[in-house]
């Protein structure tokens, strides 16, 4: 969406001049009107209104004005609340009927955006279906559908950062705040002690994992550290996933048709939803 700023500068000021376009070219509004003009060689800023005897039009006297009062306006447009998140490879696993293992990955970086400059908290929340090796082959060959529960999953979103500015040849600002909230210079931005990370933990729990709160975003909290709410952008840099692996697990299955053994890794959907 094309978004754009209007500024309107208005300008007001005592002084008044009516009908100064009618005065002779000698006269002066704020010196002395020449002797035999009309004017009765009135003089000074605060002289009084005269008679033009040429136009017989009231000329009124102009008052110096100390002080010139103006102002600037424009209209600020809330943006979006958005999340640039992702999964991850895990490293795989080999079983050895004894053991229960872990299998690991990392994610290129997250990031969280609230560009609605409302203040108001949000929420990161993931769902994990469960991870399923594709069913491979017919007949005597065929190797069924396969399943680790979701809840097997633990998901560290891992430190983070406000967002670097990413504004060209502008000096970064600060100095908006809600009268709500307090001042300073984090309502400009937003607090990372406003945002608190969530981990998932593996829960043995023998289900998929649904609208579990990863990263919250708290609201302005006036008098707090909180300061403006979770406004702003904030990076987190290396988010980790860990996958537990019972011990008695059914390996991959693996799809011969080709002719070239093909793996069927397990896979799971992890949805992130952010409001």
């Amino acid at each position: 969406m094309r978004k754009s700023l209007l500024a309107v500068c208005v300008f007001t000021s005592s002084a008044l001049l009516i009908a100064a376009s009618a005065l002779p070219a000698s006269a002066a509004i704020n010196g002395s009107y020449p002797s035999g003009s009309g004017y009765g060689g009135t003089t000074g800023p605060n002289a009084a209104a005269q008679t033009d005897p040429l136009t017989s039009t009231t000329a009124t006297a102009v008052t110096q004005a100390s002080s010139v009062a103006a102002n600037a306006s424009g209209s600020i447009f809330g943006g979006t609340l958005s999340a640039a998140v992702y999964g991850a490879y895990l490293s795989p696993a080999t079983l050895n009927g004894t053991a229960t293992q872990t299998m690991t990955g990392s994610s290129a970086p997250w990031s969280l955006i609230d560009g609605r400059g409302t203040g108001v908290a949000w929420n990161l929340s993931v769902s994990v279906s469960n991870f399923i090796s594709a069913a491979v082959g017919s007949g005597n060959t065929s190797q069924p559908l396969r399943t680790i529960y979701g809840s097997n999953l633990a998901i560290t979103p891992g430190s983070f950062a406000l967002a670097a500015d990413t504004a060209s040849g502008i000096t970064p600002a600060t100095g908006s705040y809600d009268s709500d909230a307090g001042n300073g210079s984090a309502q400009a931005t937003g607090s990372t002690a406003a945002v608190v990370a969530h981990p998932l933990a593996y829960s043995n729990s023998d289900a998929p994992v649904s609208g579990s709160t990863l990263v919250s975003g708290a609201d302005s909290v006036a008098g707090t550290n909180l300061g403006g709410g979770a406004k702003g952008g904030y990076v987190f840099s290396a988010p980790s996933f860990t996958l537990t692996i019972p011990r008695n697990a059914y390996k991959s299955n693996v799809d011969n048709s080709s002719g070239s053994p093909v793996i069927q890794p397990y896979v799971a959907v992890i949805t992130f939803t952010i409001s």
